[in-house]
């Protein structure tokens, strides 16, 4: 039979469906950095008239996109990677950097996208949990690393356990992942909710990669626009 032709672990890869532990018209929920309320009447007839003006017919040009995020973070155009959200620059970072064989680490809890991106490409991978006091256990994660590692992934903060990590640590993190020829990968989206960002080092650390969801300016206003195009920028050095 043809379904025998599928994988087996693409077979056997499971994944929790938001709608299997959620219903959002009996209660509140802030799990999943979504806006909590309707956008009023005034906003959506502006986005209704700009949507109005817009050529969908089309390829989007994002050239002067890139230009005007590069000059609006004071990143160099040629290390900015735009992705389809945070997804897309992990499933980017595995596709281009891991081979067979290889592991990945994160932190545990943490985004469940992480585990299901390791499964798909029949990677290990392995996870570093959180001591009583809810941080975050950096010199265990580190003892992981091995051959074999070919990205680190580290949200900051993270959620559901905030785990938030300053620069210094971050900054050790990389020369140790470095050392060690690892990918660092700081999955930045919830550093608008608190926390440093970790872009200065991507001029110092050629392993180092910042995964943003960028508002510009309008983090806490509108946070955020679901089932628009969400642009999370991955500032790379190799890629």
């Amino acid at each position: 039979m043809l379904k025998s032709k599928f994988k087996k672990h693409l077979c056997e890869l499971k994944r929790i469906r938001v709608g299997a532990y959620r219903n959002t018209s009996t209660g509140l929920f802030l799990d999943r950095n979504e806006r909590t309320v309707p956008f009023g009447a005034k906003t959506l007839r502006l986005l209704h008239k700009r949507l109005a003006n817009a050529r969908f017919n089309f390829y989007p040009d994002v050239s002067p996109f890139y230009k005007k995020l590069a000059d609006w973070l004071k990143v160099e155009e040629g290390k900015i990677y735009i992705t389809e959200g945070v997804s897309g620059a992990i499933k980017a970072l595995i596709e281009s950097i891991a081979e067979p064989g290889d592991n990945i680490v994160f932190p545990m809890p943490g985004f469940a996208l992480y585990p299901v991106y390791c499964q798909m490409f029949n990677l290990e991978y392995k996870m570093v949990g959180y001591t009583k006091e809810y941080k975050l256990d950096v010199d265990k994660m580190l003892r992981l690393l091995d051959e074999r590692t070919s990205i680190l992934f580290l949200p900051n903060p993270n959620v559901p356990i905030e785990g938030t990590l300053d620069l210094d640590a971050i900054e050790s993190i990389a020369e140790a992942c470095l050392k060690n020829k690892t990918f660092l990968a700081i999955d930045e989206v919830y550093f608008g909710f608190g926390g440093p960002t970790a872009i200065g080092l991507i001029d110092r650390f050629e392993n180092t990669f910042v995964m943003r969801l960028d508002f510009f300016g309008n983090q806490i206003r509108y946070n955020n626009i679901r089932n628009s195009p969400n642009h999370r920028i991955v500032k790379k050095q190799r890629l």
